[in-house]
């Protein structure tokens, strides 16, 4: 048997984003793995968090699947919420 495909995470940030710190924190301790997007780096990545945030460039911006949400003013019951919505285990 196969081991379930768990949806691919992205997190969208940049790079004095205290928020941002915390989420890669968050994730890091409960062993989920991620993507990371600077997004001064990378003009797409802008337009692509804009979009998904109702014209807002907030981050981090964390991505699971089509699941997108803003954990800006991070927080872990946020954190939890977002990981329960993407489908994403959080022990």
């Amino acid at each position: 048997m196969s081991e379930p495909t768990l949806p691919s995470m992205t997190v969208y940030t940049t790079s004095g984003c205290s928020d941002c710190q915390a989420l890669k924190a968050f994730l890091g301790a409960r062993g989920i793995a991620y993507t990371e997007v600077n997004i001064e780096d990378d003009p797409e990545a802008v337009e692509f968090v804009m979009r998904v945030n109702a014209g807002k460039r907030s981050v981090p911006t964390a991505v699971a699947g089509d699941v997108a949400a803003s954990l800006s003013r991070f927080s872990p019951v946020k954190a939890h919420e977002f990981l329960a919505r993407a489908g994403l285990a959080a022990p």
